[in-house]
């Protein structure tokens, strides 16, 4: 029997395989080639059927996932002395807007210790994670404190809200 490449599948066995795979793992087949984008269906829910956003079909343990590819954590291939994270290098997941951004959006407690993606944080830890823009929008950053962001960077923020 010939060797069949997963491409020349028929549309139903590959969508039937994909039922069992997480948003991430559907999203990296999808990414592969050209032929399973078009065979590969995102906007159905995830296997789980446990979405945070009812516009999404992702949440935010796919985010994380999605978070660890090399591609999104450079910090990760680092020497143990030297993983900070580098804006536009390394990219965090924020819960609130289910997005995932750059380095330079978040703070140094989020991306560090507990909240980390390479903390020794829960995954229900790092799930609490939030972006400056959106801790501004929420109303949890208030007028006048100071931020400790950049990471490898580094720099220090006094943090002003306007009203508008």
């Amino acid at each position: 029997m010939a060797a069949v490449a997963l491409p020349d599948l028929p549309s139903e066995i590959i969508d039937e395989i994909s039922k069992h795979m997480s948003y991430g793992s559907r999203l990296a087949l999808q990414l592969s080639c050209r032929r399973l984008f078009a065979k590969t269906d995102l906007n159905r829910p995830t296997y789980t059927g446990s979405t945070s956003s009812p516009t999404k079909a992702y949440d935010m343990a796919d985010l994380l996932e999605i978070e660890q590819w090399p591609e999104y954590n450079a910090a990760k291939f680092k020497p143990l002395q030297s993983r900070q994270p580098v804006s536009q290098l390394d990219f965090f997941a924020c819960h609130l807007c289910l997005k995932i951004r750059s380095a330079d959006r978040f703070c140094n407690a989020m991306m560090k210790g507990k909240r980390g993606k390479l903390g020794k944080g829960t995954v229900e830890e790092r799930s609490k994670r939030f972006c400056i823009p959106c801790g501004i929008t929420h109303g949890i950053y208030q007028r006048g404190i100071y931020l400790r962001s950049g990471g490898a960077s580094g720099w220090v923020g006094m943090l002003q809200v306007w009203q508008i």
